[in-house]
């Protein structure tokens, strides 16, 4: 009986380690998995965050560089001006300063635009009178204007404390050159940093995001963040920044992202970083990793917590298992209660976990590995793993079965087939695991469809790139063939000037002259100033240098020539620069028109009487042109002299009210001024949208933007007290559009603004964004439960000037800006029909084309 008692005993011993072994087993495979979930699981949150940063960071850099742009403009015209004087001797000063102050009139948001001669002494501009003589020769963007060589582009360099008005600023310059090209002096212009702040204003920056941008050597120029910090750590100018910021500006200086500690508050974050252009600017969009985190610690925390609750279990079970001996029937309770545990571990686990045993069946499955598979647990349970498997003979399957390692761990893809006959693409890591004899295939498969087809597609797109890149190098060439064949057969004359020397010309061109060949006169065996005759030498000489040097468009000149047997010709050409290998080049074509001249004249006389009809016309037109301008002064000084005051009101309201107790009558007769001054600027912008920009026949230059930052820019623009009424309803999975963000941001505020006044305060307004395929755009809806349009405004609602009898404020331009927004964008604005049946309301969309 002892002898008896000792076997069973080390037969239970024997079964213990074996239990013992399976469970430590158990532990780490629980453990890998949830390690490889919860990687996988940061991974496309930082991919998420990483997304939303660089959208946020295009979207500011777009907005930057289209204020810079309009900045430019008004520079090259006051250059353009002032170069196109200095070839008739130095202009007045006060014609300078009337030029300068319609300029900043036009650009209020401008500290100053300003003039230094060629040795850096500033010598026009507001305040400069004012001010002792002050000189920017040492000022970095007085330098690189100076000595670009005449490089395309602004100048951008700041931030740097102006001189003149003591305040931090961006400049922008653009250097002065007379009629040789000599250089004469710098026209800069001064944006405030404060220009900058306000274009911050209204992005979802989560609980501790931030938004920078910085100048040059990464000097700050302005900073908002979600949770505020001192003033000490946002100070203008400011050139503290993380380690790793100038490591990615190393590697990737146009756009790249990067994880740190922000230098300014400690915060870390993920932040994306763009580049403004040509420009020293730098645009740097974080989000706290605290923010987009969160979930993902959370979900790790509770993940540790089921681990260390396995761990207990483990625990408890081998030390239920040591003392087995105490009686077989608590052990074999406890051990039917250990399985029971993994076994509902393993049903809820989120990927398709499923064991197979060495012949290829199932032995264990997750619930969500039958639901994958299109099976009930009951059709699966025991089933040949060929049910499922579709990418492998019965021969390849036994063989793998055969050839599995235990402890060895395996991943690759794989296709699995679903009960309806769907195939999908799956990602398989198994696991080989012995437990009490039995050989186990322990296996998890992740759905990865979706993300395979979004790579195949990605596929496609890169060759059909390729493509379209191979056929426009074929067209190019082919257009190079053709324009020579043309050039050698046109009866006009065709020819590429070099300097004072003809590259290439053809034989209609050397036929004018006198010459047989046109290789008579290639090879510098003729100068161009050679058939030019000397009273005209000089002045062609003149526009060839500028046509040449790109300082001209395509330029039409007419001259007299000299034939190579000293016979006079009146010649007319049309000249263009290009760019040669050897250097700036022109392009033309000259025509003999000396036969027409002379019909010309013989028909002067005869045209003297319609010549004094057009007189008249012309001075009726003279007239409307008068008319015109002082439409632009009127808007130009209102811009200026009332725009810019009302926000200086707002700004002071808005001081005054962060020091007033929120529930006083103070603070809510001060909430509605701002409301009427709100009201006001919105009004304004769209008299000076319709009657300046929108007015232009200039197409736009539409430019990939975010719905999502489109949508927050329109709503921060509304009333506070009335924005909550706004529903907004994405449908649209479309998360970037084509379009210029300023013009559909005051569209799409207009909009909304008729839907809150024309409805009554206690309906919501829904803004519902929908994709079109017939046409192929983006609709934004903007439905309201308001009254409707009357019938008769139906025809007129988007005249300019139409309005209904509801007596509500305006001016009726708002819908016509939206109308001609949308027309520049090439798409359209419509209006619903009205319900049936109340509430009835209005439902305006606006159609914006894409992949046009």
């Amino acid at each position: 009986m002892e002898l008896t008692r000792a076997r069973a005993t080390a037969a239970r011993a024997g079964l213990d380690r074996r239990l013992l072994w399976f469970n430590l087993l158990m532990l780490a495979l629980v453990v890998a998995l949830v390690g490889l979930s919860q990687s996988a699981s940061r991974g496309a949150a930082v991919e998420r965050a990483r997304i939303a940063t660089e959208n946020i960071a295009a979207t500011l850099a777009q907005s930057i560089a289209g204020e810079l742009d309009r900045v430019d403009i008004g520079l090259r015209n006051v250059a353009l001006d002032l170069e196109a004087d200095f070839s008739g001797g130095p202009p007045g000063a006060a014609r300078i300063e009337t030029l300068l102050a319609q300029q900043l009139a036009l650009l209020p948001q401008l500290e100053g635009i300003r003039i230094a001669d060629a040795q850096g002494m500033v010598r026009y501009g507001r305040g400069v009178a004012e001010a002792p003589p002050t000189s920017v020769a040492d000022r970095d963007y007085f330098v690189r204007a100076r000595d670009g060589g005449g490089a395309p582009g602004p100048v951008v360099s700041g931030p740097v404390q102006s001189r003149i008005g003591q305040q931090w600023v961006v400049a922008v310059a653009r250097p002065l050159r007379d009629a040789r090209g000599a250089f004469i002096g710098v026209v800069y212009a001064k944006v405030s940093v404060a220009r900058f702040a306000l274009l911050l204003e209204g992005l979802d920056l989560g609980r501790a995001g931030a938004i920078t941008v910085r100048g040059s050597e990464l000097a700050l120029v302005a900073r908002r963040s979600a949770g505020g910090e001192p003033a000490a750590a946002v100070q203008v100018g400011s050139r503290a920044v993380s380690d790793e910021l100038r490591r990615a500006l190393a590697a990737q200086p146009e756009a790249g992202y990067f994880i740190a500690r922000t230098a300014l508050d400690g915060v870390e974050r993920i932040s994306a970083y763009r580049r403004v252009g040509a420009t020293p600017l730098v645009v740097l969009a974080g989000l706290a990793t605290d923010d987009f985190l969160g979930a993902w610690r959370t979900q790790t925390r509770e993940m540790a917590l089921l681990a260390a609750l396995a761990l207990i279990v483990l625990a408890a079970s081998s030390l239920l298992l040591q003392r087995a001996w105490a009686g077989e029937a608590r052990s074999a309770r406890s051990l039917i209660r250990e399985g029971e545990r993994h076994r509902a571990l393993l049903r809820a686990a989120g990927d398709g976990m499923h064991v197979l045993d060495r012949e290829g069946r199932l032995v264990e499955m997750s619930d969500s590995f039958a639901a994958m598979m299109g099976y009930t647990r009951d059709e699966l349970a025991g089933r040949h793993m060929s049910l499922w498997v579709a990418d492998l003979t019965p021969d390849e399957m036994a063989r793998r079965m055969r050839a599995f390692e235990i402890g060895a761990t395996m991943r690759f893809g794989a296709k699995h087939r679903r009960k309806d006959g769907r195939v999908l693409d799956v990602e398989v890591v198994c696991l080989g695991v012995r437990i009490e004899g039995d050989e186990l295939l322990f296996c998890s498969s992740r759905d990865v469809t979706e993300r395979r087809a979004q790579a195949r597609e990605l596929e496609r797109y890169r060759d059909h790139l390729e493509t379209l890149v191979a056929e426009r190098t074929e067209q190019w060439r082919a257009s190079e063939v053709r324009f020579r064949a043309l050039a050698e057969q046109s009866l006009v004359g065709v020819y590429v000037q070099l300097n004072n020397e003809y590259r290439f010309v053809n034989d209609a061109f050397a036929a004018i002259f006198g010459y047989e060949r046109a290789q008579d006169v290639l090879d510098g065996r003729v100068r161009a100033h050679t058939l030019i005759a000397p009273e005209d030498r000089e002045r062609v000489n003149r526009v060839s240098r500028s046509v040449i040097a790109g300082e001209l468009p395509m330029t039409r000149l007419e001259f007299t020539g000299l034939r190579r047997d000293g016979q006079r010709i009146t010649l007319e050409t049309f000249a263009s620069p290009i760019h040669d290998p050897e250097g700036p080049s022109a392009i033309g074509l000259l025509l003999d028109v000396t036969v027409q001249r002379q019909i010309e004249a013989e028909r002067a006389a005869a045209l003297a009487r319609e010549q004094g009809l057009r007189a008249g016309a012309e001075e009726q037109a003279r007239s409307l042109r008068e008319l015109l301008e002082q439409r632009e002064e009127f808007l130009r000084v209102l811009a200026h002299e009332v725009r810019q005051p009302l926000n200086n009101a707002s700004a002071a309201l808005q001081s005054a009210l962060s020091a007033l107790p929120a529930e006083g009558g103070a603070a809510e007769r001060i909430v509605r001024a701002q409301a009427v001054i709100r009201q006001i600027v919105d009004s304004l912008d769209n008299t000076l949208a319709a009657s300046a920009l929108l007015a232009s026949a200039q197409p736009l230059n539409p430019r990939d933007a975010d719905v999502g930052a489109l949508i927050e820019l329109s709503l921060g623009d509304l009333d506070a007290s009335r924005r909550s009424r706004v529903r907004v309803e994405r449908i649209s999975p479309t998360r970037t559009a084509s379009m210029d963000i300023a013009l559909m941001r005051l569209a799409l505020r207009n909009v909304l603004g008729n839907a809150l006044a024309y409805s009554a305060p206690d309906t919501p307004v829904v803004l519902r964004v929908v994709d079109s395929d017939e046409p192929l755009a983006l609709v934004f809806e903007v439905a309201d439960e308001g009254p409707g349009i009357a019938a008769d405004l139906m025809p007129r609602l988007f005249e300019r000037g139409a309005r209904g009898s509801h007596g509500m404020p305006g001016h009726g331009i708002g819908l016509h800006v939206v109308k001609r927004v949308m027309e520049l964008h090439g798409g359209s604005v419509d209006v619903q029909p009205l319900r049936p049946t109340p509430p009835q309301g209005a439902v305006f969309r606006l159609w914006l084309p894409q992949g046009q």
